[in-house]
């Protein structure tokens, strides 16, 4: 008796699971394509972050966003900041002797709030756009604006450990990274906007580097259809009621009608609208939103992992209550700068952008193009040092009557073309605009 009890018991729980499982495809998990803001918020991530070793021929190294390290020294920071810290609101104005500073260096493309590094409310409405953390034992980090020329100081309380530790380890190999010089205390600096890390690279000091390749790896795929239906699910509600409509150029289109339309398109990118957005005027922060475009990014399998590990915020734009995040990438610790060929052919400005009202994502356009390193039996090295490219480009611009100040100087990657191989190259970016002085390719 109690067998046929146990064997009726079982047989219900298998039919309910089917039930329940039966009804998620068809109607789909309510929240599981969804992408909200979690409980727990994380902070606005730095483009970079740097080690700065202090003194007046300071020196600095950069920290690999792709690594532990990097993730580990954000964490800190923000924990620090939250815990017991006294903040003097008193304006102070020469910056620019905080360099010879010994600590750790955050730079954020955009001017943040105490809370968007704390990843919580904080009652100080200065913006800043750069931390410099303090290893000299004194306690003190330093809120900076370079754009408005002043800092404020923070005292803290608790010690920054592991940021300590990260900073001796890589100093111990520092013979095999390259040396970045900061721009204020180098005769370049009249030339240049704020501070920026400049390469030490030189015949003696090279830097080495790995050509690349984008490729659209989907269209290689005999299963395309099968990888792009499992990717596109987790943008509806009811993924098994979606409609596909494939056109004469090759574009997919996956829609459910009144919800959302996915869009593939076969150059190497895709595209994502919500039809169902609710205005609920929800007050929502940039921070708040700043977690649901990083959630949506995170979450989908859509996105790319080459993208997703490398990505920093470029900028943000706020208009009609509409936030949106422009994401691009680098690779090596290098800036990938898409060529305006490329965006009209990709039809993107960013490798991702994000819209954000009221907690809910409104649209996403993102690359879909791997990195592939070229693997070659010799090196690629770059041996001339940035006062080349810096010198040439200011003589350019000055035979056209300008009195140039340059906003970045660094080595880059610029995708130019699908399938083609990639160098490092000095790059000088002037009015939001990159050129390549040392090629003349501009």
């Amino acid at each position: 008796m109690k067998r046929d009890t146990y064997k009726v018991i079982l047989l219900s729980s298998l039919i309910i699971i089917s039930i329940i499982q039966t009804y998620s495809l068809w109607l789909g998990d309510v929240l599981g394509h969804k992408f909200f803001i979690e409980k727990t918020l994380i902070p606005i991530k730095p483009e970079s972050i740097w080690l700065n070793t202090g003194g007046e021929y300071t020196k600095a190294y950069k920290v690999s966003s792709y690594k532990n390290e990097y993730e580990n020294i954000i964490l800190e920071l923000q924990n620090n900041l939250s815990q017991g810290i006294d903040i003097n609101e008193e304006k102070k104005y020469n910056w620019k002797e905080l360099f010879n500073t010994k600590g750790i260096i955050y730079d954020y493309n955009i001017e943040v709030v105490l809370g968007e590094v704390m990843a919580k409310p904080a009652e100080f409405p200065h913006t800043f756009d750069t931390v410099l953390v303090s290893l000299s034992g004194d306690k003190l980090i330093y809120l900076i604006n370079q754009t408005q020329g002043y800092y404020f100081v923070i005292t803290f309380e608790n010690s920054f450990t592991a940021s300590k530790r990260i900073f001796d380890i890589i100093l111990e190999n520092e013979n095999n990274m390259i040396k970045y010089q900061p721009s204020i205390k180098d005769l370049k600096a009249p030339y240049l906007e704020g501070n920026i890390f400049l390469a030490n690279i030189s015949p003696s000091s090279p830097l080495v580097y790995v050509p690349i390749k984008f490729q659209n790896n989907l269209e290689d795929e005999k299963d395309k259809m099968l990888i792009l239906d499992r990717c596109v699910d987790d943008f509806f509600d009811k993924p098994i009621m979606k409609e596909v409509e494939i056109n004469k150029e090759g574009i997919i289109t996956f829609t459910e009608p009144m919800k959302a339309i996915v869009k593939y398109f076969p150059k190497g990118s895709m595209e994502y609208v919500n039809l169902n957005v609710k205005s609920n005027n929800v007050d929502t922060t940039r921070l708040e939103a700043y977690n649901v475009a990083m959630s949506f990014i995170q979450n989908s399998s859509a996105f790319l992992d080459s993208l997703k590990e490398s990505l920093y915020l470029e900028n943000v734009t706020k208009n009609n209550n509409i936030y949106t995040f422009n994401f691009n990438i680098m690779y090596e610790n290098h800036k990938v700068v898409i060529s305006n060929s490329m965006k009209e052919f990709l039809n993107l400005e960013y490798m991702i952008s994000i819209q954000v009202r009221d907690n809910e994502i409104v649209s996403g356009k993102w690359a879909m193009l791997d990195i592939t390193p070229i693997n070659l039996e010799y090196e690629k090295c770059i041996e001339e040092g940035y006062a080349s490219p810096i010198d040439t480009m200011y003589s350019l611009l000055k035979q056209e009557g300008y009195e140039p100040v340059f906003k970045n100087v660094e080595c880059v990657y610029t995708l130019e073309g699908i399938n083609m191989i990639t160098n490092l190259r000095w790059g000088i970016k002037y009015e939001d605009k990159w050129y390549y002085p040392v090629l003349l390719d501009f």
